[in-house]
């Protein structure tokens, strides 16, 4: 007797992985619409609602199946589709092909319909289709690694049992709101599928990841906006670079007392800040001379005498506090609308004719996260029609 070979024997360097994915729509439209009840009652999951489930919810399908290849991607769909009824409060339903057949919203999406004939009362087609057609990936001939059930159907738990005795890793999405079942202590298929998802849970943590890859967005974005502005603020002179905002507020409270006492010379300013400081570190020296600059350049600090001839004469020539700047919070707002009409100069000069970005300014001005009344701040600047035309601009 010639021995054959062993059938079970798997060629090449490993064995490849399959898996399927089987939708029971009839569970799924019944159980969202359900779910998405407006408050007035009416049915509100219609063709619309289903794309949008469907966006995000096919990737996280197809994201468990990493490494496998599909045998299926089907979803079950009675012949006459779907219609809900919406003048009363029971949660009885009735179909109508003309309300919503999702057929070809599912070849959107490169899911393959399985239209179901659905007689005697609907009783259980679309179940025992789903079963009959997973059973062969039960088989050697058909192996299956991993079977991913849209259901939560506890028609489903014979199903499901057998799958996991075939050594096929099953993976269940249900959902809150399951046909025919309202008692949470008689739902058995979370209890034996061996990985169980809420349909509307997944949603839920989809979109707040969404929201926060927006905002991530919107922050990176800004973040782009404020460096493009502060790199036109110091592309030339009067050039102003912009410090931290709690430096900005410490050293301009320090300078407004020091010129409470007559005129001072920047140089003087420079030292006398940093006296008060107790460092004589050169970057804090740097960021110093930055503020008393600014202020200058602002016009809440006018030279006496006249402007002066050389740059480097400036900083020895006596400079009094602008009389109109009373408090130091005038002068900090002074300076702001000075920053804003360079700003604006200096973009029309690029060609660039679009308003300043609030949330861009606010950051230049208060730090990477400014708060509410920050933001309202700038809004209130940034809408001013005449704002002040800085010295030298």
């Amino acid at each position: 007797m010639v021995d054959l070979p062993d059938a079970t024997i798997v060629h090449g360097p490993r064995q490849e992985k399959y898996g399927a994915i089987l939708l029971d729509m009839e569970s799924f439209f019944i159980s969202r619409q359900q779910f998405t009840e407006k408050p007035d009652s009416t049915k509100s999951y219609d063709s619309s609602r289903f794309a949008e489930d469907m966006q995000f919810f096919l990737p996280w399908m197809l994201n468990q199946f990493d490494g496998f290849k599909l045998r299926a991607l089907r979803a079950y769909v009675p012949h006459d589709g779907f219609r809900i009824k919406s003048n009363d409060d029971s949660t009885s339903f009735t179909y109508n092909k003309e309300k919503f057949h999702p057929a070809a919203d599912l070849l959107e999406f490169g899911i393959e319909p399985v239209i179901v004939p659905v007689l005697a009362k609907r009783k259980n087609a679309i179940d025992i289709r789903i079963v009959a057609d997973s059973m062969p990936y039960c088989s050697p001939l058909l192996p299956t690694q991993r079977i991913l059930l849209v259901s939560g159907d506890s028609d489903y738990v014979p199903a499901v049992l057998a799958w996991r005795q075939a050594g096929i890793d099953v993976v269940v999405v249900g959902f809150k709101k399951p046909i025919g079942t309202r008692d949470p202590d008689i739902w058995y298929v979370p209890k034996i599928a061996p990985r169980f998802y809420l349909f509307e849970n997944l949603k839920d943590e989809h979109e707040k990841n969404a929201l926060a890859e927006l905002k991530k967005e919107q922050k990176e974005r800004i973040g782009h906006t404020a460096h493009y502005y502060r790199m036109a603020l110091q592309e030339t002179e009067p050039r102003f670079y912009l410090v931290a905002p709690e430096d900005w507020v410490s050293f301009t409270n320090s300078i407004f007392d020091a010129m409470g006492t007559g005129e001072a010379t920047m140089e003087a300013l420079v030292s006398y800040v940093r006296s008060e400081l107790s460092d004589n570190s050169r970057d804090t020296n740097v960021i110093v001379r930055m503020v008393v600059s600014q202020l200058r350049d602002s016009g809440c600090l006018r030279p006496i005498g006249g402007a002066a001839a050389d740059p480097q004469d400036r900083w020895e020539q006596p400079l009094e506090l602008n009389p109109d700047l009373d408090t130091v919070e005038a002068m900090r707002l002074h300076t702001q609308r000075a920053i804003v009409a360079t700003l604006r100069q200096r973009l029309v000069g690029l060609e660039d004719p679009r308003p300043l970005e609030v949330p861009a300014m606010a950051e230049l001005f208060y730090g990477p996260e400014p708060s509410p009344d920050e933001l309202a701040a700038v809004e209130k600047l940034l809408a001013e029609k005449l704002p002040v035309a800085p010295a030298g601009a």
